[in-house]
């Protein structure tokens, strides 16, 4: 997962980190509640970059690629959809409200979630949001929580050649 997690994410405190997955929960959400087709393509973390990941769906589920060290050199991440177990009963023990998502897919240590367009709890939404995170509005986000390293970025979706 080299170049994947190399994409420029900032740091946040564990504490907004857990707020904005806080944000998500309030019921027990199912995969089936999830629809994430429309996440299907290649991403950048800005508009203007190059594809860094691209989702999937084949017969084995989704899937995200990311590139690897060399340009032709993509690796295969399967995801599960819906939000991690874990994650869920800690944010519920909380007492928050469910925020609807149109997606929610995952791996381990990455959460990739798709907002409703216009929704009010999409960060990128906000008018005072970071740029540097969110240059432009997108209903796509990605949280990493790499150990002790954790962060948020809007997700562009971005053309390739395949």
């Amino acid at each position: 997962m080299r170049k994947f997690l190399r994409l420029p994410v900032s740091k946040v405190t564990r504490i907004t980190l857990f707020s904005l997955i806080a944000l998500t929960f309030g019921t027990t959400v199912t995969a089936a509640d999830y629809s994430c087709d429309g996440f299907v393509g290649s991403f950048a973390n800005r508009p203007d970059n190059e594809a860094a990941l691209k989702i999937v769906k084949d017969g084995n589920g989704f899937a995200m690629f990311f590139q690897g060290d060399s340009p032709d050199d993509w690796e295969r991440v399967p995801l599960k959809v819906g939000v991690p177990e874990d994650v869920q009963k800690e944010m519920l023990a909380d007492g928050k409200k469910m925020i609807p998502l149109t997606c929610a897919l995952s791996a381990d240590e990455v959460l990739l979630w798709q907002f409703p367009t216009g929704s009010p709890d999409n960060p990128s939404e906000s008018k005072s949001r970071n740029r540097s995170k969110y240059p432009q509005k997108t209903p796509y986000i990605m949280v990493v929580n790499g150990g002790v390293a954790a962060g948020e970025t809007g997700l562009y979706r971005v053309r390739t050649e395949d």
